[in-house]
């Protein structure tokens, strides 16, 4: 799939219509292979799969061409909770950080942290990171702390944080067996009695104890920020989202917006309630001319749908909404979990449809026609499925696509959804106020 996002990415910006119809149609054919080989698993041997666009293999030798994922890297929930309570998970991730396919926040999943009681006969702690991510510090409910055994690994004491208050920076630990109830009562660990107990038994020793000696000790503990798969998923879905239709045009040159990483820094200092307060709208923007405005209106529905797609905190992210619809009892189709990212799939192809349309050239593309158009077909052959035979409306869309993006900031109009969102400015006002003297960019 790489070759695939390089080649979509490194177009002409004459041939943005090409870009755009083999572009849905790889969005497309990757969102249905992901719900058929992870999602809908019934055998609960896919837990989660890192989806590394080298290892996503365009299958074109069956009539039918599709994605082929690599395997799970973790079948079982279980094995992945292993590899935290060892510590093996940070050496099995891949951090180069060359990669832009590779979530910001892999690269600060594991770190070191001190612990404070608070009140240690409600089983509350404060807590203090020993670096600074650009994350922010706070923490979330199912995050983990690895207590290590200075002698033997499979003596690691693994915990699992719950009720995490972001304004006194404190949370709860649970004490049970953390590879098997995240939200179980609180027990010593010596009265476990099966083979999954995180720590052999000791005489007298417990949990509590080990984290008690560690807290007066003052030393430091290994933290592990939580996997969500789904989260992961979706996020990954933006990163290609963002490259087969964004990267590269206009005065972007970067792999991501800039202002993502600012709008990701907004979301990770505040609470997860409140992010769900958010919801990502785009400022209205003008052009005089109709096949322009076509064009800008097209540019913000992709960007609208890349963030949708990677900003899961958000109130109308495509997550928030798979979780809602994944726990609805009233929906016993495993599709219907994903239906509105696939409807919004749809209008997108219907509107790129439309934009290649002309009614003064009597060209018509219809949404069956670019379902005919494949990722691996050369220019000619994608003119040829699309009927574009008028090599000069060809010519004028080219030139328009091409003026367009040469003026196009997608990073303005990125930032001037930010701060002109009521929601986010009240929430995080100190940042706004610096990013609105900037100079805005005239549409």
């Amino acid at each position: 799939m790489s070759d695939i996002l390089e080649s979509l990415s490194g177009m002409e910006k004459e041939n943005y219509y090409q870009r755009l119809t083999q572009g849905i149609v790889c969005i497309s054919k990757l969102i249905d292979q992901i719900q058929v080989q992870i999602i809908n698993r019934k055998d609960e041997d896919a837990y989660l799969t890192f989806l590394s666009p080298e290892e996503i293999i365009y299958n074109t030798e069956s009539y039918q061409h599709h994605f082929s994922l690599p395997s799970s890297s973790y079948k079982e929930k279980q094995i992945l909770l292993d590899d935290i309570r060892h510590d093996y998970l940070h050496t099995k991730i891949d951090k180069n950080i060359s990669k832009f396919f590779i979530p910001g926040y892999f690269y600060f999943l594991r770190r070191s942290i001190l612990l404070f009681s608070d009140d240690q006969s409600a089983n509350k702690y404060k807590y203090k990171f020993l670096d600074v991510s650009p994350y922010g510090n706070n923490i979330e409910n199912e995050d983990f702390l690895v207590l290590k055994s200075s002698s033997n690994e499979n003596d690691n004491i693994l915990l699992k944080i719950d009720n995490f208050d972001i304004k006194s920076r404190s949370f709860l630990l649970n004490f049970s067996n953390g590879c098997e109830n995240i939200h179980g009562e609180n027990h010593d660990m010596n009265a476990i009695d099966n083979d999954n107990s995180i720590i052999e038994k000791k005489p007298h020793s417990t949990p509590k104890d080990v984290l008690k000696d560690v807290i007066e000790k003052k030393s430091p503990i290994v933290y592990y920020q939580n996997i969500n798969p789904g989260k992961y998923y979706f996020e990954m879905l933006g990163k290609f989202f963002y490259q087969a239709f964004l990267a590269g045009i206009g005065n972007e040159d970067n792999l991501q917006p800039v202002f993502s990483n600012i709008l990701d820094s907004i979301l990770s200092s505040i609470t997860q309630d409140k992010c769900q307060e958010i919801e990502f709208k785009l400022p209205k923007l003008t052009q005089k001319k109709k096949k322009q405005k076509d064009l800008v209106d097209l540019i913000g529905r992709l960007l609208k749908l890349y963030i949708l797609l990677s900003k899961s905190p958000l109130k109308n992210s495509f997550y928030n909404d798979f979780e809602a619809r994944k726990h609805d009892e009233s929906l016993n189709d495993d599709k219907s979990i994903f239906n509105t990212l696939n409807s919004e799939i749809d209008e997108l192809k219907t509107a790129i449809a439309e934009f290649i349309s002309s009614k003064q050239h009597r060209i018509t593309v219809k949404k069956q026609d670019i379902d005919l158009v494949d990722p691996s077909m050369e220019n000619e052959e994608v003119k040829k499925r699309l009927n574009l035979t008028n090599p000069d409306y060809l010519q004028e869309l080219g030139e328009l696509c091409r003026d367009l993006f040469n003026t196009i900031d997608i990073n303005e109009i990125y930032r001037e959804s930010i701060i002109h969102n009521p929601k986010i400015t009240k929430l995080w006002k100190a940042p706004i106020a610096e990013l609105s003297h900037r100079k805005l960019c005239n549409w």
